[in-house]
């Protein structure tokens, strides 16, 4: 049932603090519950169990078949989102990694990496990442420290959208698994663009 505006004259479901404040000088709701006690204002109370969501609203038949259509033509591969199945394809129950790459292993490579993330050199929380993306390959020479940031936000970053991008990474990574073999110097700076 419309409500109308005692200020203004509008009609509405109901008289939104929202409109209060754009629509007359920034009044607030305590002022115009004053200046009009009985006029009807949205709040929580009033909110819950008046408003009939789109999910709740019955749909026909037609809108029915054309949302399953919709659905099914943005699933498995159409969708924009999809990986390949790799999520889809291992069971709930199947360790993702194989059983030597354990927490005995990634213990080791954040001693060798002393604790910090090779790409930046921060202590953080620290993820074990492969170097070439292969799960199966679990030796030192590629396996890095690297924290949230680095590893979520620089190296994995677009890594199933652009092959040249993950590639350059792989080269940058290789080359601080060297320098750590070789006992070289960490030195950040050279590595973050």
């Amino acid at each position: 049932m419309p409500v109308r505006c005692e200020l203004c004259g509008r009609e509405m479901g109901t008289i939104s603090p929202t409109h209060l404040k754009h629509k007359h000088n920034g009044m607030t709701v305590p002022d115009y519950r004053e200046m009009f006690p009985d006029a009807p204002i949205r709040s929580l109370e009033a909110a819950k169990g008046t408003s009939v969501g789109l999910k709740d609203k019955p749909k026909s038949p037609e809108h029915k078949a054309k949302l399953a259509a919709f659905n099914k033509s943005r699933s498995g591969p159409k969708n924009p989102s999809w990986r390949g199945g790799v999520w889809r394809d291992r069971p709930k129950d199947q360790n993702w990694y194989p059983d030597e790459f354990n927490a005995e292993l990634t213990a080791y490579i954040r001693e060798i990496d002393n604790h910090r993330c090779r790409l930046c050199g921060i202590r953080a929380k620290l993820y074990v990442h492969h170097i070439d993306l292969d799960r199966e390959h679990n030796t030192d020479d590629n396996l890095i420290s690297l924290c949230a940031k680095c590893h979520f936000g620089k190296v994995h970053h677009n890594r199933y959208k652009d092959d040249k991008e993950a590639q350059q990474w792989v080269v940058i990574l290789k080359k601080l698994v060297l320098e750590r073999e070789k006992g070289e110097p960490f030195s950040p700076s050279l590595y973050l663009f």
